[in-house]
C-alpha cells in the first residue's frame, strides 16, 4: 500500500482530490491521472458521480493497463462507500451537507431543503418528516418508495425526477403548485394534503388513494385515474371525457366536480 505525506492511501487521496478538483502529483507522475480524467471528460454531461464511476470502470477495462484498472477498483470501492449512506437519520441539516449520491433507508427530519438541488441523487426507502422542500430541484433524482410527512413541497417539479422505480407517498403535506406531469405513481397515497393548482396532467395515478385532499384548481388532463379513490377528497374538477376514470371511486359530494363543464345545478 502506498501512502501520501498525510498517511492516507494514495487512492483515497486521489479520490478526495478528484471530488474537490485538485490535481494529484502522484498519479500525474504515474500517468494514471491523464487517462482517468480523459475518461471522465468523455462522459455525457449530467451523470451522477455514481454513474461516472461505473462508466469509468467499464471504459478502463478496454483502455487502461492492469495496474490502472486495479487502482480504479480501489478508487471505486472507496468512493462508493463514501457516497452511499444507509440506515441513517439526518436532523436539521442544510442541503449543503447532502454530499452522498445514494441514500437508502434514511430519515430526514426538520431539514430545510428549500431551493435545494437534488440533481443526480438517488433516495431509496427514505422518509422526509417536517422538511421544507419548497422549489427543490429534482432533475434526474431517484425517488424509490419515498414517504413525505408534514412537508412543504410547493412548486416542486416531480416530472423532472428519474422515472426508474419512481414511487412517492404523501401525508399532511403542502403540494400546492407541484408538478407530476407524465409521472407514473400507481398505488400511491396522498393523505390530508393541500394540492391546490397541482399539475397532474398525463400522470398515471391508477389505484391511488386521495384521502381528504384539497384539489382546488388542480389540473387533470389525460390523467389516468383507474380504480383511484377520491371519495373523501374535495374541490376537484375532473372532466370524465378528458381523463380515464374507469372504476374510480367518488362520493356524492364529488359529483359537481365531475359535471362542472355542463354548468348544471345539483340540489
Amino acid at each position: 500500500m502506498i501512502y501520501n505525506s498525510q498517511g492516507e492511501p494514495f487512492y483515497l487521496y486521489w479520490a478526495k482530490a478528484r471530488i474537490s478538483g485538485i490535481s494529484n502529483p502522484f498519479l500525474k507522475r504515474n500517468g494514471n491521472e491523464s487517462i482517468i480524467l480523459h475518461l471522465y471528460s468523455s462522459l455525457p454531461f449530467g451523470f451522477s458521480q455514481r454513474e461516472q464511476l461505473m462508466q469509468v470502470m467499464a471504459l478502463a477495462k478496454f483502455k487502461c493497463a492492469d495496474q490502472t484498472v486495479q487502482f480504479l477498483l480501489n478508487f471505486t470501492f472507496v468512493i462508493m462507500q463514501t457516497l452511499l449512506y444507509e440506515d441513517q437519520t439526518f436532523t436539521k441539516i442544510p442541503a449543503s451537507q447532502l454530499n452522498g449520491s445514494t441514500y437508502e433507508n434514511c430519515k430526514f427530519i426538520s431539514c430545510d431543503f428549500s431551493n435545494a438541488s437534488f440533481v443526480g441523487i438517488t433516495f431509496v426507502d427514505c422518509q422526509f418528516d417536517t422538511c421544507n422542500l419548497l422549489l427543490a430541484d429534482l432533475g434526474n433524482t431517484g425517488l424509490q418508495n419515498i414517504r413525505f410527512k408534514h412537508c412543504k413541497i410547493s412548486g416542486v417539479n416531480f416530472g423532472k425526477a428519474n422515472d426508474f422505480l419512481f414511487e412517492v407517498h404523501f401525508e399532511d403535506c403542502i403540494l400546492d403548485n407541484a408538478v407530476f406531469y407524465k409521472k407514473k405513481n400507481k398505488k400511491a397515497t396522498y393523505t390530508d394534503c393541500s394540492m391546490i393548482e397541482t399539475d397532474l396532467t398525463e400522470a398515471d395515478l391508477s389505484d391511488c388513494k386521495f384521502n381528504n385532499c384539497n384539489l382546488k384548481n388542480a389540473f387533470f388532463s389525460r390523467t389516468i385515474l383507474k380504480n383511484a379513490d377520491l371519495s373523501t377528497s374535495f374541490n376537484f374538477i375532473i372532466d370524465p371525457d378528458d381523463n380515464i376514470i374507469k372504476k374510480a371511486k367518488f362520493s356524492l359530494h364529488g359529483l359537481p366536480g365531475l359535471l362542472a363543464k355542463y354548468d348544471i345545478r345539483i340540489g
